[in-house]
């Protein structure tokens, strides 16, 4: 029961936080590719990111959504999280000027209040893939 519960919970939260995240980037696709391409870590790969991002965004939205593929979404959520938790790491050592394409009350944060966001989301994300069991896969298909 209390597996069920924070599986649900963790899900809802990562569902929500990945679809606001996907829609106000391609809401304002121009900006966040504009700001992306600033970026002096990743700004070669704007062009290509401003559009991977979200879609990977609402593909683990939609991982998340149906129960027998929650497993894969939380493990992709955590490696989205980990990675964005990484370049904020990156920016805030080694960039001396920050660009920010963060929406909404995220561009009201901080870089290390976001790396706290990050960590807690991570968090949950890792609770979620605790509280899930790995699918299961037919030996029939393995061996054939």
């Amino acid at each position: 029961m209390l597996r069920k519960f924070i599986s649900e919970a963790a899900a809802s939260l990562l569902i929500l936080l990945f679809t606001y995240a996907a829609l106000s980037k391609l809401f304002a696709y121009g900006s966040f590719r504009s700001v992306l391409g600033t970026s002096p870590l990743i700004g070669v790969l704007a062009p290509w990111l401003a559009f991977l991002l979200p879609a990977a965004e609402l593909l683990i939205t939609m991982l998340l959504i149906v129960p027998s593929h929650r497993h894969r979404g939380f493990r992709a959520a955590m490696v989205l999280l980990g990675l964005f938790t990484v370049y904020l790491c990156g920016m805030v050592l080694f960039a001396p000027q920050l660009p920010c394409s963060c929406g909404g009350v995220l561009q009201q944060m901080s870089w290390k209040e976001h790396i706290a966001f990050n960590g807690f989301f991570l968090i949950v994300a890792f609770a979620g893939l605790r509280s899930v069991s790995p699918p299961k896969h037919d030996a029939r298909v393995l061996l054939q």
